[in-house]
């Protein structure tokens, strides 16, 4: 069932969906193998408000990630430093080189899009990061905060195991 406290987090990894309150979940997508679910209502996790919560499974309902995120960028230390007191220290990691660019032509809808490929160093937190990332035995925790109006954070299953 939900923690109240954190009621989202990567223990529910491995998990069946029904462990969290079937009224606050509903399914949105199902692919040839995967189910895609949303929580129905804003969540708060160490004590800051997500407004957007997307759970993937597998078709026989075993939980294989879960997606948090709200708006604006969790530039706050006290954010940074509750993960690190609940998940231990983490690895931060910011973009070294960039090493291709490439900007595509609109599409028949007009949308265009520019993609690059980078090289990552491990950085401090006064380097700004972009990604933060955790590993346990069971699951990896990644904290993207390189996405301006957006802030997410994945948990998914550790591969290694």
């Amino acid at each position: 069932m939900l923690n109240i406290n954190n009621p989202i987090d990567g223990n529910l990894i491995g998990e069946h969906i029904s462990e969290l309150d079937i009224a606050l979940v509903e399914e949105i997508d199902s692919t040839a193998n995967k189910k895609s679910f949303r929580v129905k209502e804003n969540i708060y996790f160490l004590g800051k408000q997500f407004d957007h919560v997307s759970i993937q499974t597998s078709l026989n309902d075993t939980i294989e990630s879960i997606y948090i995120g709200c708006r604006g960028t969790i530039e706050e230390k006290g954010f940074l430093n509750a993960m690190i007191l609940e998940y231990g220290e983490p690895k931060m990691y910011n973009i070294d080189v960039i090493k291709e660019v490439k900007q595509h032509l609109p599409d028949k809808n007009g949308i265009s899009a520019t993609t690059f490929k980078a090289s990552m160093k491990e950085c401090t937190f006064i380097e700004q990061p972009l990604f933060i990332i955790w590993h346990n035995e069971k699951y990896i925790i990644k904290l993207d905060i390189s996405v301006k109006s957006r802030t997410s954070i994945v948990f998914e299953k550790n591969i290694k195991n």
